[in-house]
């Protein structure tokens, strides 16, 4: 995603915009769950869990302090929610 749109995007969802922020879900879906499938090792995990981080971001936009982009950002959540995932045993590691 061209950053310049993505910052728009998270800002418009800042400000509220329901909208602005699912077209940010469209738009980094596929690499979120690519992180998680990376993880979990498991492709219907994965993609189970792939709204997950989403939900987890649109609670705490207000506190995403834009040091990285977005895109990693919600990476990031995705990694620690496949970490914890697999520190609980719900999935076996590789």
């Amino acid at each position: 995603m061209d950053p310049a749109r993505q910052d728009e995007l998270v800002a418009a969802a800042r400000a509220g915009d329901g909208a602005a922020f699912d077209c940010l879900v469209s738009e980094l879906g596929v690499e979120v769950m690519g992180v998680l499938l990376s993880r979990v090792r498991d492709w219907d995990l994965a993609e189970e869990l792939t709204q997950e981080p989403f939900v987890i971001a649109w609670r705490k936009l207000a506190d995403y302090r834009g040091e990285a982009r977005f895109a990693a950002w919600v990476k990031g959540i995705a990694r620690n929610l496949a970490r914890g995932i697999m520190r609980t045993g719900a999935v076996s590691g590789p």
